[in-house]
């Protein structure tokens, strides 16, 4: 079936000539192609093979299967969940007063700033003086800057004549 130029459906014309192409081989050509073959055969193979072992389909497969068991194969699945959080609670009740006040503090330390020191202090009111001068007038000298580049210089730290 195929489809006329205003797209209908319609039944396929019988070909006018049928043409027939043959390759011969001789017995190394032969050989060289059952080798190609089977190296093909093999690497799709062990793609295969790979992929059923991949890392995610061996922990799926074990879970399912420790699931289906009741036993344990490997530590850590998801259906040992609720015994590694019930261990963690145990862990933690036995041993909070001595990695308590470090562990807080460990945590605290992530999310609060050290403060600053007198350098640190005294670059961010120099960052902030030179923001808050006129546009063009040198923090430093109080006087207008005469190029961009004294202007950026500033900006970094740097004094140009």
């Amino acid at each position: 079936m195929g489809f006329n130029r205003r797209g209908a459906l319609m039944a396929k014309r019988r070909p006018e000539k049928v043409v027939e192409f043959r390759i011969s081989l001789q017995d190394k050509e032969r050989e060289m192609f059952d080798s190609l073959v089977g190296a093909y055969q093999v690497d799709k193979l062990s793609e295969a093979v790979d992929q059923a072992l991949s890392f995610q389909n061996v922990y799926l497969g074990i879970t399912l299967v420790e699931i289906a068991t009741g036993k344990e194969i490997l530590f850590g699945t998801p259906n040992d969940i609720g015994d590694l959080i019930a261990d963690v609670r145990t862990w933690w009740s036995a041993n909070k007063d001595e990695f308590g006040p470090g562990l807080w503090n460990f945590f605290k330390g992530l999310f609060e700033r050290a403060p600053l020191t007198e350098a640190q202090q005294a670059a961010i009111e120099a960052t902030a003086a030179l923001y808050t001068q006129a546009p063009g007038i040198n923090p430093a000298t109080g006087q207008q800057y005469t190029s961009v580049a004294q202007l950026w210089a500033q900006a970094f730290g740097v004094n140009l004549p």
